[in-house]
């Protein structure tokens, strides 16, 4: 069950986010019992700051359900992408090697980070 709290006096449909931080997928599937809901009985009228302000969620709009259909990455997944491009950078920083290891040397220091960078072709 997820924890969350909604303030006094709000009035619209409530939303959730729901991140899977396991490396392990996760099923959810409809009539699942996701959440608990509890109501607090309050012994005054709630005032500023603890009253919510602005317009609640009339309708779950087309805007927020296109933001969720975008790719998200586990962490394992993070992961595995983080030592692809690593490998793929170390490769491209051997074969540029060479070609630092053979540049002439005027004695002068060399800005090598900004040469290496704005030499590698990808």
């Amino acid at each position: 069950m997820l924890p969350f709290h909604v303030d006094p006096g709000y009035k619209g449909k409530l939303v959730c986010s729901v991140y899977n931080a396991s490396p392990s997928p996760i099923q959810i599937c409809e009539g699942d019992n996701l959440f608990k809901i509890w109501f607090a009985a309050l012994d005054q009228t709630s005032v500023a700051p603890y009253l919510f302000k602005g317009e609640g969620n009339a309708d779950i709009g087309n805007e927020l359900v296109r933001g969720m259909n975008q790719e998200i990455f586990s962490l394992q997944a993070l992961a595995v992408k983080m030592r692809e491009l690593e490998a793929n950078m170390n490769q491209k920083l051997a074969e540029q090697k060479p070609v630092i290891d053979n540049l002439p040397s005027s004695g002068a220091p060399c800005n090598w980070q900004f040469w290496v960078h704005s030499s590698l072709r990808f």
